[in-house]
Order: C-alpha cells, then structure tokens, then sequence
C-alpha cells in the first residue's frame, strides 16, 4: 500500500445521497450500482470521509483484500 490513506464505503450505513462523488475534487467516486472509491485516482484528502452525513466512509490504513470493493 502506498503511503496516502485509502477509503472504502460502508454499504450498510451508505444511503446513496451522492454527496460524497459531488464533492470529490478528483472524481475518484462513482455510482456503479451502488456508490466506490477508486483508491487509484483518489488523492486521501478526506473530504468524502468528512461530509458524509450517514458517516458511511471509512479511513483504512491496512488494506485487507476482503475489504477492498469491487465495480460489480
């Protein structure tokens, strides 16, 4: 992993407000049936992680691959 912070959206607490992909300085969040973070183009500023109103973005620093989303 590199050395940025890494995100991943909680499935259980998201309610697909939108927030979170409207405010994204890097457009790293997208709707592909249900709202991910690209961990690629995302640059960890937090803003998402900040915002969100449902607190359903979480900051992980030790990437488990059974945590990881998938764009299926």
């Amino acid at each position: 992993m590199s050395g940025k912070a890494e995100y991943v959206i909680n499935k259980e607490r998201c309610t697909a407000c939108g927030l979170c992909a409207d405010i994204c300085p890097v457009e790293a969040i997208s709707q592909i049936g249900q709202y991910t973070i690209n961990n690629i183009l995302c640059t960890g500023c937090g803003i998402c992680k900040d915002d969100c109103p449902s607190k359903a973005i979480d900051r992980v620093t030790n990437v488990n691959p059974d945590l990881k989303q998938d764009n299926k």
